[in-house]
């Protein structure tokens, strides 16, 4: 028996080798709602959203209509839908109601559209046993956004301040008159590197561990410690160093936030038009800083005033992130009706044009080369309306299908609220 034993042992163990024990992966299901990509996924409904797997039956996502009365909650209208309630449901829910501004409360009396997720008995058990679907938003746009982000961080240490204290920063600090022995002190620093200036101030407090002294001397000493990786002969002159490396740092601490809050999922709920171009712009500031990188090419005014165009997208952007509230419910992207009157001679040639657009910080001239994805309005000729999330964008008119080609010169609208006047585009003669 005891050989019988070993032997059935020995057999398991072969078998185990050749086809060794995978532990199950929750899966996700990608399905179409509307025009929205939507990622599903199944897990317990508690803190932990620990995930499970999908019963084996057909499991499908609609949009069902409720007309609000009073104490609708959403939280609870959405978990009677089998959805769990986070920022991304939101964003979804937002995206199905545009005339939606608001969900705490729901507008008494208005009919919106909510999400729903249908299966069959076995999906309905789990769901009374505390189970409920986790959705994310145009998911591949999200994952694709936060690997350009890694990428940009990456990218952009080069241009980064960093902090140390060479032989060269004590001799200008002895030559400006800062005393001996904060001088001694500080060669207990001496070429010790830090890439977070909040690091080197700490170090630099405790090694001074002189309160006056550090009040003092903080400032002198921190502007002659701080140095970036890239070659100062780089640079065309100081004021374009100073932008570039100033609007570098911004835009990756920012992208960085933005993909933290997407990753926890608690950014704000974002239209897919402001998704979209989210995306492109870090796409393009990715390749921006790698063309600098590669080149040996002077960084030039050229240079300095495409980064400075995507730095003024995103403080709009981070904006709308520093206004979710912890607790609250977050209301809609505000957008803002745009009106485009086309002005010329030839009225005909009016009525054939279409007024497109982009985010300003990805618009380049010429529009060809390379190619720059553009948007529409809705309708041809003078007149056409669209609403707009709050940014930074170019406007122009061309023959309807030929974008790359405007026929009138761009405009630059700075949209932060209500248009009380149409903007008007002149056909070039």
């Amino acid at each position: 028996m005891k050989y019988y034993n070993m032997i059935i042992f020995g057999l398991l163990f072969f078998v185990l080798l050749l086809f060794p024990i995978i532990p199950s992966k929750a899966s996700t299901l990608e399905v179409k709602l509307d025009n929205y990509s939507i990622t599903m996924e199944f897990v317990k409904d508690d803190e932990e959203l620990l995930s499970e797997e999908w019963p084996k039956e057909d499991i499908k996502i609609t949009t069902v209509t409720k007309v609000v009365v009073k104490n609708n909650r959403i939280v609870n209208l959405l978990k009677d839908n089998g959805i769990h309630s986070d920022n991304e449901s939101y964003a979804l829910l937002y995206n199905l109601n545009p005339e939606l501004k608001r969900i705490d409360p729901l507008p008494l009396g208005s009919t919106i559209k909510i999400p729903k997720v249908i299966g069959g008995t076995l999906f309905e058990q789990k769901l009374k046993k505390g189970y409920i679907v986790l959705l994310t938003v145009d998911k591949q746009f999200k994952d694709e956004l936060n690997k350009d982000v890694e990428a940009i961080n990456s990218l952009s240490k080069p241009f980064l301040p960093h902090f140390k204290i060479t032989e060269q920063c004590l001799g200008i600090l002895e030559a400006k008159s800062v005393p001996k022995d904060v001088i001694e002190k500080l060669k207990n620093l001496q070429d010790k590197e830090f890439e977070v200036q909040h690091d080197f101030l700490v170090a630099l407090t405790r090694t001074l561990n002189n309160q006056k002294q550090t009040e003092e001397f903080q400032s002198l000493i921190l502007k002659q410690s701080r140095f970036i990786r890239l070659r100062i002969d780089r640079f065309e002159n100081d004021e374009i160093k100073e932008d570039l490396v100033s609007n570098i740092e911004d835009l990756a601490d920012w992208f960085t936030h933005i993909k933290r809050t997407t990753e926890q999922r608690t950014g704000p709920p974002l239209h897919q038009e402001t998704l979209f171009s989210l995306h492109n712009e870090a796409e393009l500031l990715k390749s921006l800083l790698d063309q600098m990188l590669k080149s040996e090419k002077k960084l030039n005014v050229t240079d300095s005033a495409q980064i400075s165009s995507i730095h003024e997208d995103l403080k709009v952007e981070i904006s709308k992130y520093d206004q979710v509230m912890a607790g609250a419910l977050p209301d809609s992207e505000p957008v803002f009706e745009v009106i485009v009157e086309i002005k010329g001679n030839d009225l005909q040639k009016i009525n054939n044009l279409r007024v497109y657009y982009v985010a300003n910080g990805l618009y380049r001239e010429p529009l060809v080369n390379p190619p720059v994805d553009t948007l529409g309005f809705p309708g041809l000729g003078s007149g056409s309306v669209k609403e707009l999330p709050i940014k930074n964008y170019q406007i122009w008119a061309a023959q309807d299908g030929d974008p790359l080609h405007p026929v009138t010169p761009p405009y630059l609208l700075e949209l932060r609220k209500e248009l009380k006047v149409p903007l008007v585009l002149k056909v070039k003669d």
